[in-house]
């Protein structure tokens, strides 16, 4: 719940932020999400150094034990907004630039940012749902650079889309 609602407060500052280059050019913000988006993807597969915005803190975990499901939510709030914690890929931040770029609509706007709280939410629900969560890390080590460089590619061709449709 934290995590779709932090993910819903993110993408609504960025729509409301997007009002403010709604005078720019459409094809200069288009051209800038592209080029944001292809160097995401270049950074993914590690072809160029591209610095990421991380919090680098850790929330103790005698914070979580006063008030567990306040704790969580506030916490899964934090994780939800994009801005909490380390994201192990560019392309997270693709969707956040196009939205602030491209001026979408209000509802495409609410449904990307519940999209990234629920994409947020997953990795722990799948791996708490795991009959053993060792092996689940052992087989997301395995497999996650595939991942992360099929998910880059397909976020950034729709940005990409959605910039020049």
């Amino acid at each position: 719940m934290g995590l779709m609602a932090g993910g819903l407060a993110t993408s609504s500052v960025l729509f409301i932020a997007s009002g403010l280059l709604a005078p720019v050019n459409e094809r200069l913000l288009g051209s800038l999400v592209a080029i944001f988006a292809l160097a995401a993807t270049m950074r993914d597969f590690r072809l160029i150094p591209l610095p990421l915005p991380a919090v680098r803190r850790q929330v103790p975990q005698e914070i979580f034990a006063k008030r567990p499901l306040v704790y969580s939510l506030q916490f899964g709030f934090e994780l939800g907004t994009g801005v909490r914690t380390q994201a192990p890929a560019a392309a997270a931040y693709i969707p956040a630039v196009a939205l602030l770029l491209l001026s979408p609509d209000f509802v495409f706007a609410l449904a990307a940012g519940l999209g990234f709280g629920l994409g947020r939410s997953a990795m722990p629900a799948l791996r708490y749902a795991s009959p053993s969560p060792t092996n689940w890390d052992t087989q997301l080590r395995r497999v996650s650079r595939p991942i992360i460089r099929g998910c880059s590619i397909l976020i950034s061709a729709s940005a990409i889309w959605l910039a020049f449709p």
